[in-house]
């Protein structure tokens, strides 16, 4: 029976670390090669890789601090991997700052740290939770874009892209948009519009485009949200409205800057 239950708890909180890995927009394969996980099991003082999951599962362990530990390491390696001609534009994109900790600009670690400028791209538009890869400009900063970005898929000159990711200890705001298309009813915006009412989410922006030709409407929100989550919530909520066909997250929405 115990074993029986030692194997739920790992598995479970092999689970909890994917799940969390997805939410702050990272691969967990990416976070646990090279020995990692068992460098976080060492720093815990958990003896091995199965502890660790075991102690994850029922709760023994912290996972916010595991993952921070995690998450800590694959920045490190990250920034040991750089090549010197990006570290040496990086360095040139220092922003000066008093005090001792370097905050991150928008949300943004670049190879872990803060202290860089950072503009987060209009053209997709990331929030906390997407994979983000980040894009060194000249005199602009760092561009940082969501990884499926097709401004990204489609550059060329990888040497510029560097490695970003998001500040887990940071409470921002971001504006994201949605697309609904539904039909073109009396109280259908009503009814759309109180989803993201209730939740507490401000709406930003509203536009509705009537299509007299079908009898759809095309709603386009601008939401403001601190992560994914949110935004998936709000939508899964919406596809539940009578009269709704679909909803999807539009790549740019006026938040952050290009």
């Amino acid at each position: 029976f115990k074993r029986e239950n030692r194997e739920a708890n790992i598995e479970r909180g092999m689970t909890l670390i994917r799940d969390e890995a997805k939410r702050l927009g990272y691969a967990a394969k990416d976070l646990m090669t090279d020995g990692r996980l068992a460098k976080v099991a060492e720093k815990l003082n958990v003896q091995s890789e199965d502890d660790l999951l075991a102690a994850l599962g029922y709760g023994g362990v912290s996972l916010r601090g595991a993952m921070t530990k995690l998450i800590e390491l694959y920045q490190q390696a990250i920034k040991d991997s750089t090549p010197p001609e990006v570290s040496q534009m990086l360095s040139e994109l220092k922003a000066p700052r008093r005090g001792k900790r370097k905050k991150a600009s928008h949300g943004v670690l670049v190879e872990g740290e803060g202290g860089y400028l950072v503009r987060l791209a209009r053209c997709c538009n990331p929030v906390p939770g997407d994979p983000i890869t980040g894009y060194i400009t000249r005199g602009r900063g760092v561009s940082v874009h969501r990884s499926d970005c097709p401004n990204v898929l489609n550059d060329t000159e990888f040497t510029r892209m560097i490695e970003v990711s998001w500040d887990i200890g940071l409470d921002k705001e971001y504006t994201v948009g949605i697309e609904i298309i539904c039909n073109d009813r009396n109280g259908m915006l009503a009814e759309i519009l109180a989803v993201p009412s209730e939740m507490k989410i401000n709406i930003q922006t509203i536009n509705a485009t009537p299509n007299r030709r079908n009898k759809t409407s095309t709603v386009q929100l601008g939401l403001s949200v601190s992560n994914i989550d949110q935004i998936e919530r709000v939508m899964t909520r919406v596809r539940q409205l009578k009269d709704v066909y679909r909803v999807t997250r539009t790549l740019g929405a006026g938040g952050g800057e290009g």
